[in-house]
């Protein structure tokens, strides 16, 4: 095989990983977006406003399951460096079980009660073992991305998914509605993700690999990647904060329906940063470990994100101008306020869609301090505009506007510092922001002169589909020229 058919062979191979997870992905999305409405139908926005709460919760104590020390299993030089990680990974997982247990337990027991931020009976079982299943997911899909495995890791993702909204959607139906069923659905969609890939697991961590456990090198690898607890825990875990510190500071002037229609709007538009950006993460964080210099792959990466600021803006857009007639249709009448929510969190969630996964650079370049102080900086500008709005005006509106236009100001700075510490070509930054600037300034035009022909919302949707679909076409044809490129442009990305 020649060099150059083999670099391409290469480039395919990458390309095709990246295909296999956003398939998936794409997949679950469907799944989630179709199931949204019957959901809404069958719960109400108080039996979302409480499931929200528990999930909070959850969330938080996932993103320190493993005081992402999990990443390190793709960073290990040997297999046998890795099994260490895994056991050390494991046994900090049982650990924060054990933390959850007892952290939903006081907070259920606990004589003071704080307005529509309590956590029900149920949580107290469901979310320790929801931590406990996710230890074990987070491992592995690490090895997957380890071994380049990412078919597996796209049936975690179906899996997943399937299992949470069977379980939502029949629960629900037979026994009349109950958070407590949203809440068991996402518990046991992670449980059965673990245990489909069981066989698989398997053989990527052979028995072999047993035997090169020891306690002394598990607290080796614990030292030699303290940088992971140290500063990826912490940063991790304000940027999981900064979504669900936002529903506690609305929950001292909101009731718990309105924390329900704001959760139904965070569902809805943060599904592709959620999912989609997973996935391309973890391709890119396969390979930017060794290859992240590589001028190729810059160029690569360079046109995938302009190709993103054309493409998905006229998305935002849309979103922001008919979501709550969209929301009222979709959902029912009961669920238009989740509409207004939406329009303004889908700006910060299309932009972080664009940028959020290439938060490895960090770890790859050792710069956790930085990622951590910019986190920190994150949540005390947006959550502190939030409660500064809510405390003046009451708007609940208004203060969601407020910290996403602060979360898209946030995402600006550490898109800089991610080109700057990389480090990347500051033209490709400047040439990304320009992308949005002048997809943003086109479809406002477009918003402008559907709004002139017609005052009914749904022509005027119509017609800004057809103006925008030039838009979309053209930077979904930048991203496949891209791809279509990968020989000369992503050739080089090994794997």
């Amino acid at each position: 095989m020649t060099e150059s058919s083999e670099t391409t062979r290469k480039g395919r191979s990458a390309l095709a990983h990246m295909l296999i997870l956003v398939g998936g992905t794409g997949a679950s999305q469907v799944l989630t977006a179709v199931s949204s409405p019957l959901l809404t139908r069958i719960y109400s926005p108080h039996d979302f406003g409480i499931y929200a709460i528990a999930l909070a919760v959850y969330n938080l104590l996932v993103t320190i399951v493993c005081l992402r020390y999990e990443a390190a299993i793709v960073l290990a030089q040997t297999h046998r460096s890795a099994a260490n990680v895994t056991a050390l990974c494991l046994a900090i997982t049982s650990i924060m079980a054990t933390v959850a247990t007892t952290i939903c337990f006081l907070s259920w027991a606990s004589p003071f009660e704080v307005p529509n931020s309590g956590l029900e009976w149920w949580a107290v079982l469901l979310v320790p073992m929801g931590v406990l299943f996710s230890g074990g997911q987070q491992v592995v899909r690490f090895w997957c991305v380890r071994r380049h495995d990412f078919s597996t890791i796209t049936t975690i993702v179906l899996t997943q998914t399937l299992t949470a909204l069977g379980i939502q959607v029949c629960a629900g139906l037979v026994w009349n509605g109950d958070p407590a069923f949203l809440m068991l659905g996402t518990v046991m969609g992670v449980a059965c993700s673990v245990f489909v890939t069981l066989p698989r697991m398997m053989k990527l961590f052979p028995p072999s690999l047993l035997a090169a456990i020891r306690p002394s090198r598990v607290w080796a690898v614990a030292r030699r990647h303290r940088r992971f607890p140290l500063f990826s825990t912490p940063y991790n875990f304000l940027g999981q904060a900064a979504g669900r510190v936002l529903l506690l500071i609305l929950a001292v002037f909101v009731p718990t329906s309105t924390i329900g229609e704001f959760a139904l709007a965070q569902r809805v538009v943060t599904l592709p940063v959620s999912v989609l950006t997973v996935s391309m993460s973890q391709v890119f964080y396969s390979r930017a470990v060794q290859q992240l210099d590589d001028p190729k792959m810059q160029q690569f990466l360079h046109r995938i994100m302009v190709a993103g600021g054309l493409f998905f803006v006229p998305f935002v857009a849309f979103n922001f101008l008919f979501s709550t007639e969209i929301f009222e249709v979709v959902f029912g009448a009961r669920w238009v306020q989740a509409g207004q929510f939406a329009a303004y969190a889908g700006i910060a969630s299309g932009f972080m869609t664009l940028t959020v996964w290439l938060d490895r650079v960090y770890d790859i370049r050792g710069r956790q301090r930085l990622a951590l102080a910019l986190e920190a900086i994150n949540d005390i500008a947006c959550l502190g505009t939030l409660a500064l709005i809510m405390h003046f005006t009451r708007d609940v509106v208004a203060g969601i506007a407020g910290f996403s236009f602060a979360t898209v100001g946030f995402y600006v700075l550490w898109t800089y510092e991610v080109f700057r510490i990389a480090p990347f070509p500051m033209k490709y930054f400047r040439n990304f922001i320009g992308a949005i600037v002048v997809s943003t300034a086109l479809v406002f035009l477009i918003a402008s002169l559907a709004r002139n022909i017609t005052h009914d919302w749904l022509e005027q949707a119509i017609i800004f589909v057809v103006l925008s679909a030039p838009l979309v076409a053209g930077g979904a044809l930048v991203g496949r020229n891209s791809l279509n490129q990968r020989a000369t442009g992503f050739a080089a990305i090994s794997i």
